[in-house]
C-alpha cells in the first residue's frame, strides 16, 4: 500500500518536473505514472520491448517493478506478458539477488528452470553453469529454485540420451 501511494505522489510530480511522455530517458518515470495511473497508454510496444531488455539485463530498478508489471493496467500487452517471467529467468545469471525476490509460487518454474524454446546444448550448458553457480552461492534463498533448475536440467539431458531432445540449430 505504501508503495502505490509512493508511486502515485511521484506520478504527480511528474508534469511539475517536465515530464514528457514521449523521451526515451523517461521510460522508468511512464511505467511509474501507467501504474500509479492504471493507464499504460503512453507505452508502445518498443517501450514494453525496453522493459523486457531492462530485465534481462538486470536492471534492479525494473526487475523491482515485477509485480507491479504483471498486472493491471499491463495485462492487455500480450507479448510483453508472454516474456516477462523470460527475461525475469535470464536475469537470474546477472542480478540473482533481486530476481530471486520476485520468484513466486506462480513463476518458480519458468523463473529458476530453462527460459529457452529449442536451444542449442551450448546455449543450455553456458546458462545451466552460470545460473547454477549464482544459486550456488545464495544458500538457503536460492535452494528451491537451484533444485527447479537441477530438475529440469536432469531431464533434459535424459531426453537427449533417449534422443528425444530437440536442440536449435542457432544462438540467440
Amino acid at each position: 500500500m505504501m508503495r502505490k501511494i509512493t508511486l502515485t505522489l511521484i506520478a504527480s510530480l511528474l508534469p511539475q518536473i517536465g515530464y514528457c511522455q514521449t523521451s526515451s530517458d523517461s521510460l522508468h518515470e511512464r511505467v511509474i505514472f501507467a501504474i500509479a495511473h492504471n493507464d499504460a497508454a503512453a507505452l508502445t510496444s518498443r517501450d514494453y520491448e525496453e522493459i523486457q531488455n531492462k530485465i534481462t539485463r538486470g536492471d534492479t530498478e525494473y526487475i523491482s517493478l515485477y509485480p507491479e508489471l504483471t498486472q493491471e493496467p499491463f495485462l492487455g500487452a500480450a507479448a510483453f506478458q508472454e516474456g516477462i517471467d523470460t527475461a525475469l529467468a535470464l536475469a537470474l545469471t546477472v542480478n540473482t539477488p533481486a530476481t530471486l525476490k520476485q520468484v513466486t509460487p506462480h513463476n518458480i518454474n519458468i523463473v529458476c528452470g530453462m527460459p529457452f524454446i529449442e536451444p542449442t546444448e551450448k546455449m543450455i550448458e553456458r546458462y545451466y553453469t552460470s545460473a547454477h553457480a549464482q544459486l550456488a552461492g545464495t544458500g538457503k534463498s536460492g535452494a528451491a529454485c537451484l533444485d527447479i533448475l537441477e530438475g529440469q536440467m536432469k531431464d533434459i539431458k535424459a531426453a537427449d540420451k533417449a534422443g528425444k531432445m530437440e536442440w536449435g540449430e542457432d544462438e540467440y
